[in-house]
């Protein structure tokens, strides 16, 4: 009885021990894997630290680009306005362009005419910048190269260019939109362009007769 009682209690020992040993197999297959993950979720900690770290460096670079664009382009603007004030025989002087205003009153064409006479030809306008420059420089209507005297409503420049390929126009809209060809005054139309009207709207175009009489603008590249 006793040696059966001794190997029941082996028996029993044995079991625990094997059933132990499975457990802690089991946790130490669980220990590697708890590692694996824990190396691999400080891999991406690293990973997305080192981007936070990036972003951080590229967003104050960014910010100093900024900074140092709004600089220059500040520095540009008053260089523009200093540089188009300059005046040469009456001409002024304005991002590669020469421009006279005249004092003179004559017709379109003949405003034409005596541009050429000086090697240059009435003002083409093709962007908002020389509109501005033009624009502070006038205190009546003045001619400017534009007219649909070929076309009625296809408006060309002296050179031959069409507002579509300068791509810009100015034409009033703050009441009767220009241009209107009104004909009241002058039956063939108004097929001629000028920067600015008699009652003082000198920041956009109006056609007007040809044979009126304005002072004008010339220019020419330098």
């Amino acid at each position: 009885m006793l040696n059966n009682q001794k190997l029941a209690d082996f028996e029993s020992l044995n079991n625990q021990h094997i059933m132990i040993s499975k457990q802690l197999s089991a946790q130490e297959i669980n220990g590697t894997i708890l590692i694996r993950e824990l190396e691999e979720c400080k891999s991406n900690y690293t990973r997305v630290r080192d981007r936070f770290q990036l972003h951080d460096v590229m967003k104050k670079e960014l910010n100093d680009l900024t900074a140092r664009y709004n600089t220059l382009r500040n520095w540009l603007s008053f260089y523009d306005a200093q540089f188009c004030n300059l005046s040469v025989d009456g001409w002024i002087a304005c991002r590669g362009k020469l421009y006279l205003f005249s004092s003179d009153k004559l017709n379109w064409s003949s405003s034409r005419d005596v541009c050429v006479s000086k090697e240059a030809k009435l003002v083409t306008i093709t962007n908002q910048k020389e509109q501005d420059f033009l624009v502070s420089k006038v205190k009546q209507t003045h001619w400017i190269g534009l007219n649909d005297l070929e076309t009625e409503g296809h408006w060309v420049w002296v050179n031959n260019q069409t507002l579509k390929e300068t791509g810009v126009q100015f034409w009033f809209s703050g009441g009767p939109r220009e241009p209107d060809n009104w004909k009241k005054q002058d039956p063939s139309g108004e097929n001629c362009a000028a920067l600015g009207d008699e009652r003082g709207n000198f920041q956009s175009w109006f056609d007007a007769s040809c044979e009126k009489l304005k002072t004008f603008i010339c220019e020419k590249i330098y």
